[in-house]
């Protein structure tokens, strides 16, 4: 199986998705309503969490982040999106601007504990938080860090669903930043912004 990248430089180049049913790319619709809604990803750094194909890093790479980093436990899919990855260096890391691809195996947790202890100042950073809807285990963890100190300083984007994933009042302490919700059918993002 395979998808394609929506828009950016590297519009239409195919990406191989992991078999099985541990990984689930996010909907064509949303990806496309989000990288809509936000077009411009130049100089940012975009955080996959629960990187699975990739898709969603790989978009903002292609249009424009200067860096985007894919975090991913399962080692399956850490080999596919390498692959994804050297494919698209190999044939667009010769243009101007391409941004830095890290891929980290790891995880997601104990990956974004680290990052809130580190300074991205120098760009804007994004998160994107999408694991398996009924890890609502994850989701209550993930919530407890945005809400405690160090705070994070940033955009947060969370993906889930309102069937599988868990009730919608465990984001309910993450209220006052939510600055946007898309939504496809029972699936979700919600968007929220950090300030400093």
């Amino acid at each position: 199986m395979s998808i394609g990248l929506l828009g950016g430089f590297a519009k239409g180049f195919s990406l191989t998705v992991p078999k099985g049913d541990f990984v689930r790319p996010t909907s064509v619709m949303l990806r496309r309503r989000l990288f809509d809604s936000h077009q411009n990803w130049d100089d940012e750094i975009f955080i996959d969490l629960c990187a699975g194909s990739g898709s969603m890093a790989f978009e903002a790479w292609s249009r424009g982040a200067a860096k985007v980093e894919l975090v991913e436990k399962n080692a399956k899919a850490i080999t596919i999106i390498k692959q994804n990855a050297e494919k698209l260096k190999s044939s667009y890391g010769t243009q101007n601007d391409v941004g830095e691809i890290l891929i980290s195996q790891m995880d997601v947790i104990a990956y974004f504990k680290s990052l809130k202890q580190r300074s991205e100042s120098e760009s804007e950073v994004t998160v994107f938080f999408d694991p398996p809807y009924e890890e609502h285990k994850l989701y209550l963890q993930m919530v407890d860090l945005l809400c405690a100190s160090p705070r994070f300083v940033g955009t947060i984007i969370i993906e889930s669903d309102t069937d599988k994933g868990p009730d919608k009042s465990v984001f309910k302490p993450l209220g006052s930043y939510l600055v946007k919700e898309l939504r496809q059918g029972a699936s979700y993002l919600l968007i929220y912004n950090f300030p400093l």
